[in-house]
């Protein structure tokens, strides 16, 4: 009878064995699935944000060339009655002082013909573009230089006014080339040893640039049909890439080559300024390399563990029926599900909150910026009223002030430790500079008994070659220091050249004032990320300790020196020197943008403006009554929301709905709208104005039922459009 009974017990055993060990083979798998596709999705993720970074620097190039092409237009009326060689001699001397290799300049005549600033004899045209048909401007990549397979970046612009020369020729257009060699240099990232390969197409998926031709298989990758042999992998299919595209998105797919089984990540990314979208192809193996690796040995470990654990339950089994610890193994298995929750939930909540705190530095940044903005645009339409403009003044100077400490104290330590804020050298004036720094302080001494001493006048070598930005933080955050531990007396700010070799300046900057000082003690660690002495009225004086760990990098990385003295009760004196390339070019201070004024014709609309921000209602209601707008303002959610419940159908054509406000946020008043037993309730336009600018939150503003998303601050002529397509 026991025998039989230990027997059932045995089989019993080994059916446990077999169901256990099925139901574990059925979870690595799925577990193996699952963790593949979130290194997919990490991988695809990291190659999305580089090549947005990367199309991103080719929009900004960009319009750098639309810009240096706008001062070159306004200059043409002066070449009146000049010859065409005096024309094309101003304009070398132009493209000299620019430096830029592979950029050239050019006038067009009526008939098309271009006259280049090469001083070689090569003969540049452009190719199949009519220029009696291109009334604005446009842009192509085109191969101008007869017989030479070289592209260029093509940007033409026609003159406002045509410019007859002396010698009888009339000049109508501007044109700027640029060799695609420079934009390879953007185009390549050491993120992927440089294997990513770049092609350009036009809104048809008509390819207007390819960088290489050993992805023969590019050619036929549009929106619609794929190439017969490649076979997608993962991520975006066709179909999605086309909406993606049509809606201004980005998309990523990896697709495997049937002929040779390779797999390739493929990112499509809408460009901003044109109708155009940069396709970037990497293989595989070069993506993400690292996570590859580390997915691989969390796979290993897993099987190994999973063999492990395995030959623990077949022993298990075995000696099922002597042992009696089940309820031992029960245990263990819940607290470890337990822990595992716990940690599953600890993961989740810092990702919240670093979402959270990604969506605060947004929305606080953004919001000084479309102030400062919107004061400029202001001031520039009341240019000969002293007392708007004064007004103007001191609200961009309140809120330049705001947005200062922000991104000084968070924002840029954050990319020093990270290695993200590029060195970008460039032509300046040094002297512009030093009084550039010296405004921005005295704008925080009024009210303080503080006089701000210079002496700048031993400089002998002022145009120079750095990176200004760095070079001004370091000036910038010892001055602010000096002011804000500086409560009677003066702030002596002096700069010298103190030598000359090999075309190089050597500097010696010295600012000393007459505030509290710091203990010797702290000396040592002044230059430490957050460090701050402890001073008795340290309370008083706000702070976060990162302004002299900023200027001793920037120093660093200038190859200069900064040493401190410092004594308690009676003042400090810095002390930094470091040499600057000197250049023979006439350097400006600050170049003027005009602006233009929209051609968008959206008057006559009747808009509910929604937002609790004094400066922003100030701006929003210049832009749209300049527009022939008629706006009405509510101050929160709740506002919006009764003054829509008491209107009649034509009262408002929109609403342009602030998300961040007090009472009611914009996504609650949203849903109630829409929810509410009024005629317009769903049909009324609904359109977000917020600095909150993630991709999480351009979701939310959708789900909660608004029609678009504009990001703060607010671009006129973006805003003109937008709201544009919903007028009746």
């Amino acid at each position: 009878m026991q025998k039989r009974i230990n027997r059932k017990w045995k089989v019993a055993a080994i059916i446990s064995v077999v169901v256990i060990l099925t139901l574990a083979a059925i979870s690595i798998i799925s577990y193996v699935n699952e963790f593949s596709q979130m290194v997919y999705k990490e991988r695809a993720y990291h190659l999305n944000e580089t090549a947005a970074q990367i199309t991103e620097t080719v929009d900004v190039a960009l319009e750098e060339q639309w810009a240096l092409l706008q001062i070159m237009s306004v200059r043409f009326p002066t070449f009146d009655s000049l010859t065409t060689e005096e024309c094309i001699s101003r304009i070398i001397r132009m493209e000299n002082k620019l430096q830029k290799d592979g950029l050239l300049f050019g006038i067009v005549d009526e008939k098309g013909n271009v006259f280049a600033s090469n001083e070689d004899k090569r003969v540049f045209t452009l190719d199949d573009l009519n220029v009696n048909d291109i009334n604005g401007k446009t842009l192509a990549i085109l191969k101008p230089v007869e017989d030479s397979a070289t592209e260029y970046m093509t940007f033409l612009m026609k003159n406002e006014s045509p410019v007859t020369l002396g010698d009888g020729r009339v000049i109508t257009h501007t044109v700027v080339f640029w060799e695609m060699n420079y934009y390879k240099k953007i185009f390549h990232t050491d993120a992927y040893g440089e294997e990513n390969s770049i092609f350009i197409r036009n809104n048809d998926g008509k390819s207007i640039y390819s960088e290489s031709e050993k992805y023969e298989f590019i050619n036929s990758f549009d929106y619609m049909d794929i190439y017969p042999n490649v076979q997608r992998v993962n991520g975006d299919n066709i179909t999605q890439i086309e909406e993606n595209i049509k809606n201004g998105k980005s998309s990523v797919t990896a697709i495997k080559t049937l002929s040779d089984q390779k797999t390739y990540f493929i990112t499509v990314q809408p460009m901003r300024n044109n109708d155009w979208d940069l396709v970037m192809i990497v293989p595989e193996e070069f993506v993400s390399a690292e996570t590859i690796d580390f997915a691989s040995a969390i796979v290993d470990t897993a099987s190994f563990i999973a063999l492990l654990v395995f030959a623990g339950l077949l022993l298990l089994a075995i000696f099922a029926v002597k042992m009696q610890n089940q309820n031992i193994l029960l245990k263990q298995e819940r607290e470890y599900s337990e822990a595992l929750a716990a940690s599953a939930e600890e993961a989740k909540s810092a990702n919240m909150a670093k979402t959270k705190f990604l969506s605060h530095m947004s929305h606080d940044i953004r919001t000084p910026i479309n102030g400062i903005l919107g004061m400029i645009a202001k001031a520039e339409r009341n240019i000969e009223k002293p007392d708007v403009l004064r007004d103007c003044h001191k609200k961009i100077r309140m809120a330049a002030e705001h947005l200062l400490g922000l991104i000084n104290d968070i924002l840029d330590i954050t990319k020093l430790e990270t290695g993200l804020n590029e060195d970008k050298d460039e032509p300046f004036p040094m002297s512009c500079m030093l009084d550039t720094c010296c405004s921005i302080i005295k704008g925080q001494l009024e009210g303080k008994n503080i006089e701000l001493k210079t002496d700048f006048l031993n400089i002998s070598h002022d145009s120079v070659i750095g990176n200004k930005l760095h070079i001004r933080q370091i000036f910038l955050n010892i001055l602010s220091n000096a002011v804000k531990y500086t409560d009677n007396g003066y702030i002596y700010f002096k700069a010298e050249e103190t030598g000359f070799e090999n075309e190089r300046a050597t500097y010696r900057f010295t600012i000393t004032d007459t505030g509290i000082g710091m203990h010797k003690s702290y000396l040592e660690h002044i230059f430490e990320p957050f460090s701050m002495d402890q001073l008795e009225d340290r309370k008083t004086r706000i702070g976060t300790g990162l302004g002299m760990s900023i200027v001793k990098n920037n120093v660093d990385r200038l190859g200069g020196e900064i040493t401190v003295d410092s004594t308690l009760g009676l003042g400090s004196t810095f002390t930094i020197t470091f040499s600057l390339k000197t250049t023979d070019l006439d350097v400006i201070c600050e170049a003027a943008k005009e602006r233009v004024k929209s051609s968008v014709d959206v008057s006559g609309m009747k808009v509910l403006l929604v937002e609790d921000n004094d400066l922003n209602i100030e701006v929003a209601l210049m832009l749209l009554e300049d527009a022939g707008i008629n706006t009405a303002v509510a101050k929160n959610g709740k506002e919006a929301v009764d003054m829509f419940m008491a209107s009649k159908e034509g009262d408002y054509d929109l609403i342009l709905m602030d998300v961040m406000m007090p009472v009611m946020d914009g996504y609650e008043a949203t849903r109630i709208i829409r929810s509410l037993n009024h005629p317009l309730s769903k049909s009324i336009p609904i359109i977000a104005q917020t600095a909150n600018a993630f991709q999480e939150d351009i979701k939310k503003v959708k789900e909660v039922g608004m029609n678009a998303h504009i990001s703060k601050p607010i671009d006129e002529e973006n805003l003109l459009k937008v709201l544009a397509q919903f007028k009746k």
